[in-house]
């Protein structure tokens, strides 16, 4: 739902342009029969393009659309990496990323520690480049959807990045109903 919202204000942005992106999956299913993760610390983090055309498509169907394209990546992308590493294969002109991390405050019940939202200061170092001109990082906190874009000035301006966001939280918002007509 997430990544059609997205795909949708993206193309209201860029004359209809279809989504290509970067997505990020950590590794914590089991994708493979007899390896359980289960007792593991970390995540085993993929990167993998996904293109999304969802032009003409009503919301139902764009639903559609990305929940196939999803289900249609070959081991949720691992192995990706590796294939672009060797030169063979070409990331499709990706400069987004997308990173839903799923419900971030589950889990934790410990009398020590708890989660927090206070800032603790940059993630990245704010000279460094990043590997994509616009980074979305999503989650679930407390049961609030939590969006983060970051992005690079040269790439999309803040008043771009502004609009998007605003055109992607208005997608959002409509898709809950088109998920009901999917059912």
């Amino acid at each position: 739902m997430l990544l059609a919202a997205f795909a949708r204000a993206w193309a209201d942005h860029h004359q209809g342009a279809p989504l290509v992106v970067m997505l990020e999956g950590h590794g914590r299913e089991a994708l493979v029969d007899g390896i359980d993760v289960n007792r593991t610390a970390g995540w085993f983090t993929s990167m993998y393009p996904i293109r999304l055309d969802l032009a003409g498509l009503s919301d139902a169907d764009a639903l559609r659309r990305s929940a196939h394209a999803l289900r249609d990546v070959p081991n949720r992308g691992i192995g990706f990496g590796l294939l672009g590493m060797s030169g063979d294969l070409d990331h499709g002109g990706a400069n987004l990323a997308f990173n839903y991390l799923g419900e971030v405050d589950g889990g934790f019940t410990s009398d020590h520690f708890e989660p927090t939202l206070d800032s603790v200061g940059d993630m990245i170092d704010p000279d460094s480049q990043g590997l994509h001109a616009v980074d979305i990082l999503a989650r679930l906190y407390n049961g609030a959807l939590m969006v983060t874009v970051s992005h690079d000035p040269n790439w999309l301006t803040s008043r771009a990045a502004d609009a998007l966001v605003t055109a992607f939280k208005g997608a959002l918002l409509k898709m809950p109903a088109a998920a009901a007509a999917v059912v």
